[in-house]
Order: structure tokens, then C-alpha cells, then sequence
């Protein structure tokens, strides 16, 4: 019966709906979820805004790391500036001092540390995520240690949220920041060293979303019941332009050679069983895009330094 119900639901969505990204929404939620339970999810955020709902967190992020330790403080502390207050982070069996890094954090309440090991558990680790933490914060994003979430019109993810408090999910495009033609790592933070990047955004999105009307997960976005738009509030996959004007993910992908080599070369992919291999280089060129050069992010890195960064 179950597999009838989904047929049905491919075949009537391919018919009448042409967004494929609604397309495949409305499949997996409805299959999972249903119809009578689909419409009160898709409803649940303005009904939560509306009767002014509070919960623990306004906005939490969700990771899953490998041997990240040079990077964390700087991702963390950035986030925290605009306005995340809590962290779920998925360990994938880190042999660096990660643990050791965390813990003021954990100690502080801003942490929730989950060791997780095992191989491509990305996926897991955010439907997890969803599953056990979501009644405790209003919005969750799921980003990369490698990945920032950028805002140009507001000064938080608080103020920013606001135009989307009858959504269940915003998609911001990807803002692809090369080596800056560095070889070896430099000294000092990720955010004034790489001010190198490609000239347009990619579709490629990370999204922010309310965990609690997740029927499914994915690295790059959720499968959530409900209204999912662009930084925009337009409907998302719709043939809308790729913007990046209110806000976007800065993907610092490779940084510097050196950098690349090491985390890559040693551990391939959290979500993968495989390296790179002999294509290291190859992938490290393709990515490398070096068009713009811009100071962006230069306010947050000095205030970062003002922490002791």
C-alpha cells in the first residue's frame, strides 16, 4: 500500500508540478507524512509565531566534524557575533584536539557534543539532529566547519528571520572563496586571509529551517512540510535568479594547497568512503575561484581578533 501511495503521488506530481525541488517535497513528505499531517506541518510556523511560541534557542546550528581543531574557535565565535546561540556538533571520530577545544563551550552550555563515528553519516547526523533537539530551538541550519553564513542587510540571524516566520525553510546560494593564491596555510583567520572568490553564487544551497517539520534529510537541504523559499521568500528551485543580495553561505571549499592536502589526503570526505586519490589536484584547481576580490568579511575578523583570535 505504501509503495502504491508513492507511485501515485510521483506520478500526479510529475504531471501538474514543474518546480522539481516542490516536486520532490511534496513526494517524500506526503509519503512519509501524509495529507491531514503534511497541511498541519506546513502550517506550523506561522502557527507557532502567531501564538508567540518560545523555545530554548531562537536559532541553533548543526554540525558533523573530522579533525577540524584549527578552525572551530574562529567558525563558533563568528557565528555566535551574528546571533546563533547553541551548537550541535556531531564528532566523526576526530583524532586532533577537537575535543579538548570544545569543551569551554560544552562546559558553557553553548556546545551539545555527540561522538558519532562511523562512515557517511552526515545525513544521520542532521536527521539525529532534527529528531532529538528539535522542540528545543525555533530555527536550525546544518553547515560545514568550511562553510559561514553571511548576512549584508541585518546585523543578526534574529532580525534577518523575521520576513520568514511563516516559512519551514530558507535556502541560501553557495559564494565559492578560492586559495587567494596561497600554497602553504597562512597565519591568522580564515576570514581575512581567503578574499578571493568566484564572480556569481551557485545554486548549491544550505538552508535554515524549522526542525520540527523535517520529514527527511539531505547535506544541503531538508525535505520539510511547509513553505521553502530563497533569501528572497520566493519560492525555491522556482527558475527565481541565484542571488546572494540579503544573504549567503560563504564555502571557503579548498583554502590553501597545503590546507586542502592535508585534510583531504588524510581523511577523504565526512559523508564518503573514499580520498580524493590522484585527482587531489585536479579537484583543488576546479574549485580554486579566485575572481573577486573583496573585504567582506574584514569587519568580523577584526572583532574575532578583539576576542583573542
Amino acid at each position: 500500500m505504501v509503495e502504491v501511495k508513492k507511485l501515485f503521488y510521483k506520478i500526479l506530481f510529475r504531471l501538474f508540478i514543474f518546480n522539481k525541488h516542490k516536486r520532490k517535497k511534496l513526494y517524500i513528505c506526503l509519503s512519509k507524512a501524509g495529507i491531514a499531517k503534511y497541511r498541519a506541518l506546513a502550517g506550523l510556523s506561522a502557527e507557532e509565531y502567531k501564538s508567540g511560541k518560545k523555545f530554548k534557542y531562537f536559532i541553533a546550528v548543526a554540525c558533523i566534524i573530522k579533525n577540524e581543531g584549527p578552525y572551530l574557535k574562529e567558525w563558533l565565535e563568528y557565528h555566535k557575533l551574528i546571533g546563533v546561540e547553541h551548537f550541535y556538533v556531531y564528532d566523526n571520530e576526530s583524532t586532533d584536539d577537537t575535543k579538548d577545544i570544545l569543551k569551554p563551550y560544552i562546559d558553557s552550555g553553548e556546545v551539545t557534543y555527540i561522538y558519532y563515528p562511523g562512515r557517511d553519516k552526515q545525513d544521520e547526523a542532521y536527521l539525529d539532529a532534527c529528531r532529538n533537539f528539535a522542540d528545543e530551538t525555533q530555527w536550525l541550519a546544518v553547515i560545514d566547519l568550511d562553510e559561514f553564513i553571511v548576512l549584508h542587510k541585518n546585523s543578526n540571524l534574529q532580525e534577518f528571520m523575521a520576513a520568514f516566520y511563516d516559512c519551514s525553510q530558507v535556502s541560501l546560494h553557495w559564494v565559492i572563496y578560492g586559495s587567494s593564491g596561497y600554497e602553504e596555510k597562512p597565519d591568522g583567520l580564515v576570514l581575512e586571509n581567503f578574499t578571493k572568490h568566484e564572480a556569481k553564487p551557485q545554486f548549491t544551497p544550505k538552508s535554515i529551517f524549522n526542525p520540527r517539520t523535517v520529514m527527511d534529510c539531505g547535506a544541503h537541504y531538508m525535505w520539510c512540510c511547509g513553505k521553502w523559499v530563497d533569501e528572497n521568500n520566493k519560492e525555491f528551485g522556482a527558475g527565481n535568479a541565484i542571488t546572494a543580495d540579503k544573504a549567503q553561505i560563504n564555502h571557503y571549499v579548498i583554502k590553501s594547497w597545503e590546507e586542502f592536502y592535508k585534510r583531504k589526503a588524510a581523511r577523504g570526505c565526512v559523508n564518503a568512503t573514499q580520498t580524493f586519490g590522484e585527482d587531489l589536484r585536479k579537484y583543488f584547481d576546479e574549485w580554486d575561484k579566485n575572481e573577486v576580490d573583496d573585504r567582506l568579511m574584514q569587519p568580523y575578523a577584526d572583532k574575532l581578533k578583539e576576542k583573542g583570535l
